[in-house]
């Protein structure tokens, strides 16, 4: 009897670790790519940072650099948990992709009629509306909310007409409203609380210190976000931010192994280290791109697959859902036709890694070259297509307004006032003084021919008048 207990307490300790993906040896050189990591590193004045390479089935190359804590000094390991922000949305949609899947439920069904109570025009959303992010529902801005697991039910359960802008299909458009439902629905179909649902995913998939639950985080060592500013030493983000409302939006905490872990089984048919982790159908469901991206500087054609933009980079198709929230920045980039992926972790509130990103992709991927970036020349346009343009978006609780001002098109909201310039086909920008550089704009017309929405930052606004 005391050898049986033994044997369980020995198979239960192996059980609860990680199961981590060593970094193995590789014949590249990364000592350029290591330069500019620390550089980037430095520049961006976060207190930790944790990098991974992996190509095939492996990481090749990693690099963990600082602290999680600058208050204790403790350092960033691989295991180190860190708050991910919106990159939760891709965890999140392999979850429900792959609920729907095992409940045999068509993902273009109305959730209304699995779920009942419900909105009207929330139940006519189905799944992909949801993990498309084209269900035409407005975007809330959120910091602290309910803790307790039944403010999400209560939340999605008195959404009301006036949350949506659009119809559904009409147009992609980032929304945590629309992330909120979307954890409402995984709950729902996966019988447990959202956290539950995604801690049996979580094991499941072998990444056992990922978490959407704080009281499970903070039993592992856990980075705090930092402000840094450049003008003081980082300083910790207190309090630590938490809403059970928007948990499926952006409070997923992982670390570098068990996003690592996640790659490998996305880009290896949905296998790590011989376990079927992940269904291949469920695999390719994301990966198919669903909706047009426009009103970014980054992704001038890119498309969204399920909780991932989809876009060519330098010649490579990427998949990737990057963050920068309270304190905490993520780089998520997957090359799956190449098997190949780069992870940045990072505790501060300022994002970058560009050149480190850039770096990677040169050290290890077949990219074509850089090509210089050629400044956006101003289109002259008339008074009679200016006019076309003239008029209100709304997305709530957002309104801008595009106006005619002594012959030049200008932009409104909230006192600002900025002149907007033509730069190509429906293609517009604005500079706002306090950004770094433009805000590009894209208008889409309808069958009509005329103006229907107006696309900025990953948001679409429709024209109301």
């Amino acid at each position: 009897m005391k050898n049986r207990a033994l044997v369980f307490l020995l198979t239960l300790s192996f059980l609860l670790v990680p199961l981590s993906v060593p970094a193995q040896k590789d014949q590249t050189d990364f000592s350029d790519l290591e330069k500019v990591f620390m550089k980037d590193f430095e520049e961006r004045g976060a207190p930790g940072a944790a990098i991974a390479i992996i190509s095939g089935d492996r990481i090749i190359y990693s690099k963990l650099v600082g602290s999680s804590n600058v208050e204790t000094g403790t350092p960033v390991t691989a295991d180190t948990l860190f708050l991910i922000g919106v990159t939760s949305r891709i965890f999140v949609s392999a979850a429900l992709a792959s609920l729907a899947e095992e409940e045999k439920i068509p993902l273009d069904e109305p959730i209304g009629n699995r779920i009942q109570g419900l909105n009207p025009r929330v139940a006519k959303l189905s799944i992909h509306n949801l993990l498309s992010s084209t269900g035409g529902i407005r975007h809330e801005r959120y910091r602290y909310g309910p803790r307790d697991d039944k403010g999400l039910e209560q939340y999605v359960r008195a959404l009301s007409n006036d949350y949506f802008f659009a119809d559904p299909g009409k147009a992609y458009s980032s929304s945590s409203v629309s992330s909120a439902v979307t954890g409402y629905v995984t709950e729902q179909l996966g019988k447990k609380s959202f956290g539950d649902v995604m801690q049996d995913r979580f094991k499941k998939l072998g990444m056992f210190r990922s978490t959407f639950r704080q009281d499970i985080a903070m039993t592992y060592p856990l980075a705090q976000g930092h402000e840094v500013s450049g003008l003081t030493a980082p300083i910790v983000i207190r309090p630590f931010m938490d809403n059970a409302i928007f948990r499926a939006d952006s409070m997923m905490f992982s670390t570098l192994n068990d996003m690592a872990r996640f790659a490998i089984a996305f880009m290896n048919g949905g296998k790590v280290e011989g376990r079927q982790v992940l269904s291949p159908s469920v695999i390719a469901k994301m990966s198919t791109p669903v909706a047009r991206v426009h009103g970014t500087n980054v992704m001038e054609k890119g498309e969204y697959g399920y909780g991932m933009f989809i876009y060519d980079y330098r010649g490579v198709k990427v998949m990737e859902q990057d963050s920068v929230w309270l304190g905490f920045s993520a780089r998520f980039r997957m090359v799956p036709e190449h098997r190949f992926a780069v992870i940045i972790l990072a505790n501060s509130n300022v994002g970058g890694f560009h050149d480190t990103v850039d770096k990677a992709f040169e050290t290890v991927m077949p990219v074509k070259p850089r090509q210089p970036v050629q400044p956006k020349t101003a289109i002259k346009i008339d008074a009679a297509e200016s006019q076309k343009y003239v008029g209100q978006y709304f997305n709530p609780p957002d309104e801008i307004e595009i106006a005619l001002k002594d012959g030049q098109l200008v932009f409104k909201q909230l006192g600002m006032e900025l002149p907007i310039s033509k730069i190509g086909d429906e293609r517009f920008q604005i500079q706002p003084p306090s950004a770094p550089g433009p805000i590009e704009l894209k208008m889409m017309t309808g069958e009509d021919g005329k103006v229907e929405f107006m696309y900025s930052s990953l948001r679409a606004f429709k024209k109301i008048r």
